[in-house]
């Protein structure tokens, strides 16, 4: 059904295809460059490598590691990487890549599921230059996000396609069961997906009315239990994990949380980082910019409303602030939102919302409204694709300079022979050593120091963590 429909995406765009060919290509290969081949410098790429090195070996994981939250279907993936291409960084850099490039076209392709042609040409250009964000995470693996990202856009692409079925007369019975599984498969590799899973079910319900409750949705049921069956047998079988993951208790003030959403998560959400700004114009302009960008969310949600009112179809307008703002709430509300406060990685919760944050702006570009209307709404974009192109150029400069110094020698193989720490303990008949989470270098520190060496010196030295740990057994 996916191919029939991708089908109609590209037949449907016969006057703009290449156009769109274009922008997509250019986003795929500009993503590309950030696939440059050295190890992981952080611990939590580190961490899904390691995992998946020994799902290769034999182990296989319900959770990811230390995360009760998350699965570790992306590192199965992985592993199965590894016996293709074998085990090394370009392997890992490879996967990111992949997961980074049908993130961009599934979003396309649910952008012209919910809004014809116009839409979806302009979000690919939109969603064209990622942030730093997201070209991080085109070349780094973290496996427990990347896989969500596909997801994302999938379980609403089934949801629609479930209901073109049922428009038709077509039996669903099959979808239905189908479309559980995916969501109980979703929900167990990151529980974050929740509010799309919600929105969907929702989105059924209303459209379906009384259908809704007949035996399809005994077939969703039992689909979405299959789908996150290795949660549900780990918690039966082993230890009740799931109780801790809907804590409220510590959650921020409501409205406090808010605050910190406007003032730090959302600038980082579109690549605004104030405090690293030291011209008041450049500050002023990035205000203005966010200010935009709301109105432009206002006006889009105007005329969903309008649409609604006059019972216009309204469906488009009805999944994306549906999931915009539940994932929102729910974030908000939960002990998560406090991540909103805290400088250093403020987002974190709240990166799914790229399925829907280009999108929604790129509606605009629909409407009969007069070109130079529609330009100066979206005139704005310039700047952010502008400011996204300069902080991002030193991907495919690195990417560049690494090929041009090295090749891809200077792929790293697991375990690494090339590592001082492997020749140092393989000469002293050593197996097994101590080493903290940070190694502090002068003003800075690098996190995550056991993961990395645990990875490239895999199965031969082992490096335990002496400070409190989350991510046992791998560290």
């Amino acid at each position: 059904m996916l191919n029939k429909r991708l089908k109609i995406l590209i037949s449907g765009l016969t006057e703009q295809k290449s156009l769109l060919i274009i922008f997509l290509l250019i986003g795929l290969v500009y993503r590309f460059s950030a696939v440059y081949p050295s190890s992981p410098t952080r611990f939590a790429p580190a961490s899904c490598a390691l995992q998946s090195c020994w799902i290769y070996e034999g182990d296989r994981p319900i959770f990811y590691s230390g995360q009760a939250w998350m699965g570790p279907a992306g590192n199965y993936l992985i592993a199965i990487m590894y016996k293709i291409f074998g085990i090394s960084s370009l392997t890992l850099s490879l996967f990111a890549w992949l997961m980074s490039a049908l993130y961009y076209l599934l979003t396309v392709f649910l952008a012209f599921r919910l809004f014809g042609k116009g839409t979806a040409l302009c979000t690919a250009l939109l969603f064209m230059i990622p942030n730093v964000r997201l070209m991080y995470l085109a070349g780094q693996p973290r496996s427990h996000y990347e896989l969500c990202f596909v997801l994302t856009p999938l379980v609403f692409l089934m949801t629609l396609s479930l209901l073109d079925r049922f428009r038709d007369g077509k039996t669903v019975l099959l979808y239905s069961l189908l479309l559980g599984f995916l969501s109980g498969f979703a929900f167990w590799n990151n529980m974050s997906i929740g509010p799309a899973i919600a929105v969907c079910v929702l989105v059924l319900w209303i459209r379906l009315k009384r259908q809704f409750f007949k035996p399809w949705l005994l077939l969703y049921i039992c689909g979405g239990l299959i789908g996150f069956s290795p949660v549900i047998y780990y918690n039966l079988t082993t230890e009740m994990v799931l109780t801790g993951q809907a804590n409220v208790n510590n959650a921020m003030n409501f409205f406090s949380v808010l605050k910190a959403f406007i003032t730090n998560a959302l600038p980082y959400f579109w690549e605004i980082q104030f405090r690293k700004m030291s011209n008041p114009v450049l500050v002023y302009v990035s205000i203005a910019f966010l200010v935009w960008i709301g109105i432009l969310y206002l006006i889009v949600f105007i005329e969903g409303v309008k649409k609604a009112w006059k019972k216009e179809d309204w469906l488009g307008y009805g999944v994306l602030f549906g999931y915009l703002m539940g994932h929102l709430l729910i974030t908000s509300v939960s002990s998560y939102g406090k991540r909103f406060a805290e400088g250093s990685n403020p987002i974190s919760y709240i990166i799914n919302l790229y399925t829907v944050a280009f999108t929604i702006p790129a509606v605009i570009a629909s409407y009969k409204w007069k070109v130079w209307k529609k330009l100066i709404l979206l005139f704005p974009f310039c700047f952010y694709l502008v400011n996204n192109s300069v902080h991002t150029f030193h991907y495919p400069k690195l990417f560049y300079s690494t090929l041009k110094e090295k090749g891809w020698s200077s792929v790293t193989r697991y375990p690494d022979p090339d590592n001082p720490l492997l020749g140092f303990f393989s000469k002293h008949d050593l197996k097994a050593g101590y080493i903290g989470r940070s190694l502090h270098a002068g003003s800075g520190s690098i996190r995550g120091m056991n993961f990395l060496f645990n990875l490239e010196c895999f199965g031969k030295i082992s490096f335990a963590d002496f400070s409190s740990e989350r991510y046992l057994p791998y560290a």
